[in-house]
């Protein structure tokens, strides 16, 4: 006899799946919260704008609409394979470049704490002198200065604490080193912050197998077939052969120079003593 409860079962269902869903969403929302309050509670001599730009989650796609007119053209590339970032612009030439560090683990960031740096489209949010900033070390030292002169802080929807800044270990560029945020050389993040970054730029970091996009200009050489490798060696030998060459000319030209002058100097000196031999002779007669 028919009861009516396969009807029952495909009405729960569907509660069924909504409230998983929502369990686990409301799980994953407590995990980020458990993950900013220990980054907060590690930084309790830390100046407030690094509290900030190190605890606060932000969806990249919440930039202010005003900014994103030119947010769409420069742009940040940075290539994990390649370990360099790169400054493009809406034709895809590059106006800047750089060597980088990121996380110490390869990998898209699949939680806090784990050493790799996020892959994906991000969006810049803020961008704040860090000087001061105070960082914990894996020891539980605080050291000034490991964050160098600026933070561009990065938006990535779902970790805290990401971003692109200075360094006070230059050693550490072209390795594995951070703990998920972009490094570069101080000199580089000054002419960075000076140049090109702004609120609102985006940024785009590479999977770990990803190839380098086909831009114009800087970093042409990571995409150079053999035959164009070996034409321009071709071509750099033929211009040291040239400058060899050049060098030469220059070389027997200075010898013919002093070879004149030594014979002009013979000449005056065969001269004077002709002259003096001749007044010798006179005074005798």
């Amino acid at each position: 006899m028919f009861t009516g409860k396969p009807i029952h079962i495909i009405y729960c269902l569907p509660i069924f799946l909504v409230s998983v869903f929502f369990g686990c969403s409301q799980k994953k929302t407590h995990i980020d919260e458990e993950a900013l309050q220990e980054l907060t509670d590690s930084l309790p001599e830390a100046p407030e704008d690094q509290v900030k730009a190190l605890t606060e989650v932000e969806d990249p796609d919440s930039v202010d609409p005003a900014v994103l007119g030119r947010a769409e053209g420069t742009y940040i590339y940075i290539s994990k394979p390649k370990m360099r970032l790169y400054v493009v612009n809406r034709k895809d030439s590059v106006l800047f470049s750089c060597g980088i560090a990121c996380g110490a683990k390869k990998g898209n960031k699949e939680e806090h704490g784990d050493y790799r740096t996020p892959e994906g489209r991000f969006r810049v949010v803020g961008i704040y002198e860090s000087t001061d900033w105070i960082h914990k070390t894996r020891d539980g030292r605080k050291v000034k200065g490991c964050y160098g002169p600026y933070f561009l802080s990065l938006a990535t929807g779902k970790f805290a604490g990401i971003g692109i800044h200075g360094t006070n270990a230059p050693r550490s560029i072209g390795r594995r080193a951070s703990e998920g945020c972009i490094r570069v050389n101080t000199n580089h993040i000054i002419y960075l912050k000076q140049n090109y970054a702004y609120c609102g730029m985006r940024v785009i970091i590479s999977g770990e197998t990803e190839r380098l996009p086909e831009f114009i200009g800087l970093g042409a050489e990571d995409r150079l077939t053999p035959a164009q490798i070996a034409r321009l060696i071709a071509d750099s030998i033929a211009r040291v052969a040239e400058a060899d060459s050049l060098r030469r000319l220059d070389s027997l030209a200075a010898v013919k120079v002093a070879e004149e002058k030594v014979a002009t100097a013979d000449s005056l000196a065969a001269t004077r003593i002709a002259t003096d031999s001749l007044s010798a002779t006179r005074e005798e007669e």
